[in-house]
């Protein structure tokens, strides 16, 4: 009787009945390729439901007449978020499972492009999540026109990523091992090595170098304002103790969300970034790391799309929490 090793030789090996191809391991699906399948599986059910359920608050929100501006935001967010969910995971999902390419050049090319687009999409909607927030605070006296300001900037981000995403059709394309014809893969390459070079730092900066710079410098800019604002003083002093509190849980709120959606957007995607400038430098290198760490750099980002209904959703409630706490207190009085 065969083991299940044997099997999966011969499963992943033989490219017809005449032939019998001794593959390397990393070409057979072996245990790295099925704790990557359980993985993104738990991710996928958890991202799932995280983001249904924000979907859901959110339009009921909208339906019942309470839809602000910062749900509008969440709203791109979620379906950001679904995109990867839906899209990304499962087809790594499957990817994992067939370990070679085996729905064709088009697919190939047309899968990579949905599923960048759905990360490059994700980080824009966050800097105008940020963006929105450091004009509130920065210039309060343009609320007027914030709503249309957050419709266009969301309409910008939309066309970014469409945009960014178009050179993945020319990046990617089925090629065939050198070795074992039979054997088709989904494989990255611009033809040359300058080429390669250039595309992935353009990846690189705008999926995380410009997200991430973006969010630090409005973050920055809040945290001053709210610190500076704290020390100006007001004649009228119950006005001021109230302004000071306000204030105080402001800038409290706003320094934990900062550093969660900074730190969580970083740790996500930074070994990501690193495999990538790795394989610029040498792709041997890549070769050497092993499926391992490749795998878990491509799991980290999708717990982005996880953590972000829980992040966005967290600090929504206890802000709306604390407001309907006020609220009480002031009619109370």
């Amino acid at each position: 009787m065969e083991s299940s090793n044997d099997t999966e030789t011969m499963l992943f090996t033989s490219c017809t009945n005449e032939t019998y191809l001794e593959f390397p391991k990393t070409m057979q699906f072996n245990d790295t390729h099925r704790m990557a399948i359980i993985l993104f599986s738990v991710f996928m059910f958890c991202s799932a439901v995280g983001n249904i359920y924000v979907l859901i608050s959110i339009l009921r929100r909208k339906f019942n007449g309470n839809f602000s501006r910062i749900d509008l935001l969440l709203f791109h967010l979620t379906v950001a978020d679904l995109l990867v969910t839906f899209l990304m995971m499962p087809i790594h999902i499957g990817w994992n499972y067939t370990v070679s390419w085996q729905a064709g050049n088009f697919m190939c090319k047309l899968v990579l492009f949905l599923d960048i687009f759905g990360h490059y999409l994700t980080g824009f909607v966050v800097v105008v999540f940020s963006l929105d927030i450091y004009y509130a605070v920065v210039n309060p006296l343009g609320i007027a026109y914030a709503d249309g300001r957050v419709k266009k900037m969301l309409v910008a981000a939309w066309i970014a990523s469409f945009i960014c995403s178009l050179p993945q059709l020319l990046a990617w394309n089925l090629v065939k091992s050198p070795k074992f014809e039979c054997f088709e893969q989904c494989w990255f390459g611009l033809g040359s090595k300058m080429f390669n070079f250039i595309y992935i730092v353009f990846c690189i900066t705008f999926l995380t170098v410009f997200p991430l710079l973006m969010i630090i410098f409005c973050y920055s800019c809040i945290l001053y304002q709210v610190c500076h604002a704290d020390n100006k003083k007001s004649t009228e002093t119950q006005l001021r103790r109230s302004s000071t509190e306000a204030l105080g849980r402001a800038r409290v709120r706003t320094m934990k969300m900062s550093i969660t959606i900074v730190t969580t957007f970083f740790l996500c995607w930074t070994p990501l970034t690193i495999v990538w400038l790795l394989f610029v430098i040498d792709s041997n290198i890549i070769a050497n790391l092993g499926q391992l760490i490749q795998k878990i750099s491509l799991l980290l980002i999708c717990t982005n799309a996880t953590l972000n209904p829980i992040i966005y959703g967290f600090f929504s409630i206890r802000r709306k929490q604390k407001a309907n706490q006020s609220s009480a207190v002031g009619t109370s009085k």
